[in-house]
Parts: structure tokens; sequence; C-alpha cells
């Protein structure tokens, strides 16, 4: 399994994507463009996930840096450390 995540803070979005085989088991995205916010989900949300942040009024504060640290923390993956090197997007492999 591959897990992809993103922040982009200049473009306001956050991502994460879970694949097995190259093939999307699940995707959650929040991004803000000239039109406004928008959200979407796909794939059966997986047992590390805390979807009431997917409720949220706002969608700024359904995923971002934070909600992405925690979703994978409990997986394992130390998403400070993967970014520390400056990067933008991270991606883990687990088993």
């Amino acid at each position: 399994m591959e897990c992809n995540l993103r922040e982009i803070e200049n473009y306001r979005a956050a991502e994460f994507e879970l694949l097995n085989h190259g093939a999307t088991v699940r995707y959650v995205h929040a991004w803000k463009d000239e039109r406004g916010w928008h959200f979407t989900n796909r794939g059966e949300p997986l047992w590390f996930e805390d979807t009431r942040y997917y409720s949220k009024r706002a969608i700024a504060d359904r995923l971002g840096f934070a909600i992405l640290e925690e979703m994978v923390s409990k997986i394992g993956i130390d998403l400070t450390m993967l970014l520390s090197a400056k990067l933008s997007d991270a991606s883990a492999v687990t088993t």
C-alpha cells in the first residue's frame, strides 16, 4: 500500500490518497480555488479517519495538516518527519 499526502499552503489545499497496487482505495481532498472551497471524498472511510471532520460547516476545517498528521500517526507514519526536508508532499509505503 502507498499513502500520498499533500498540503499546499499557497494554494490552500490538503489531500489524502491511499493506493493499493496503484489503484486508489481512499481519496479525501479539500481545496480552494477562484470559485471558493471544495471538498470531495471517495471510497470507504478507513479505521484511522475521524469522519466527523468532514461534516464541519467550513470546508477549510475539514482537512488540513493537523488532521492529516492525526490520521497517519494512527498507522505509524510520522508526517512531520517526512516533511522535515521542506517537501510539499509525501509518500509513505505501508504494509
